[in-house]
């Protein structure tokens, strides 16, 4: 795994950041992807397990189950990535993938949320990403 933003000084998010606190469902890493959870976690966040889950946002410190836990929702932030099956470019938009709270290029099935400010080529690669683009299917 490659850090691709090893110098990123500005903290975990951005200044432009908007960052909220929430509950865990389950365990989360930081810079995970994370989405809303159901049932009788409704509310809570945990990590995103298919392409075509909704994100949230992404995790910016390690939590527990029911401990709290910082997500960015807009602004610019580490993520990690799986990027083994398609490459990730600058530019592209990002989804959420197979592999539990990993992001990776948006595909006709993906819905997006953030874009690329890095390329990367591995899995469990860590970019910096804008997040907030609006959550329509990619065509």
């Amino acid at each position: 795994m490659t850090d691709y933003a090893p110098n990123y000084q500005e903290g975990k998010a951005g200044m432009e950041a908007i960052v909220v606190t929430k509950i865990a469902a389950a365990s989360i890493s930081a810079f995970q992807t994370v989405k809303l959870a159901s049932g009788d976690d409704e509310g809570k966040v945990t990590p995103t397990t298919a392409a075509t889950d909704h994100v949230y946002g992404v995790a910016l410190e390690d939590a527990s189950a029911d401990d709290a836990v910082k997500v960015c929702i807009f602004g610019r932030c580490k993520v990690i990535v799986q990027a083994s099956s398609s490459n990730i470019s600058v530019g592209d938009y990002l989804c959420a993938s197979g592999t539990a709270g990993r992001a990776q290029k948006a595909t006709t099935n993906g819905f997006p949320f953030a874009i690329a400010e890095h390329a990367a080529t591995g899995d469990g690669d860590y970019i910096l990403c804008t997040v907030g683009v609006a959550a329509t299917a990619v065509a």
